[in-house]
């Protein structure tokens, strides 16, 4: 049987110093010269109707066992920054020092234009606790969404930097998605 009780979603409140840490990073990230060279490689395609893409995958998940992504298709709404840039390793050091304790990877660096989206999935080829840092352009514009126990629940992100934890399992999956009206960057991490 499934174990409910182990699936969570939560926010985190950032010590002052990492949350200056990650200002610096977003200021860079959102320098024209970087944003120029992520969005130049193009493929990622904005969406004026993505709230209902959404809602169409979300009426569907109680049918699809599983979707991970993995697939090329999944980055054609937004766009990614390699691990291997210094932003990406300085925030992959900011993380390692909040989780000094255990092992921490990057799962991602991700550009949103406005409209674009995540569609829903699981990242269930990936289990273990999960860490976002964001930052949005304007208050209750871009979100997080997920479902637990057959319950969704949208978060809406504030402007400036938000951050989240939560937990992926094998079992049961933990669906999650994200939508964006406006600007946003993402920075994904593993702690195991």
């Amino acid at each position: 049987m499934a174990n409910l009780a182990k699936q969570y979603c939560r926010s985190l409140n950032l010590k002052p110093e990492h949350l200056e840490a990650f200002e610096k990073i977003f200021a860079e990230w959102k320098n024209p010269k970087h944003l120029d060279a992520v969005t130049s490689r193009g493929g990622f395609i904005v969406q004026p109707n993505y709230l209902s893409i959404l809602d169409k995958e979300e009426s569907m998940l109680d049918k699809m066992v599983d979707r991970c992504r993995t697939d090329p298709e999944s980055s054609k709404t937004n766009a990614g920054y390699y691990e291997s840039t210094p932003m990406c390793k300085d925030a992959l050091s900011i993380v390692k020092q909040m989780y000094p304790n255990e092992k921490v990877y990057s799962k991602g660096a991700i550009y949103y234009p406005p409209e674009s989206y995540m569609g829903w999935h699981t990242n269930s080829n990936s289990p273990g606790k999960r860490v976002y840092i964001s930052w949005s352009a304007e208050s209750d514009k871009n979100f997080f969404r997920y479902r637990t126990a057959n319950k969704t629940t949208t978060v809406f992100e504030n402007s400036g930097i938000n951050a989240r934890e939560f937990l992926v399992t094998e079992d049961p999956v933990f669906w999650h998605c994200v939508g964006c009206s406006t600007h946003r960057f993402s920075m994904g991490f593993l702690v195991l």
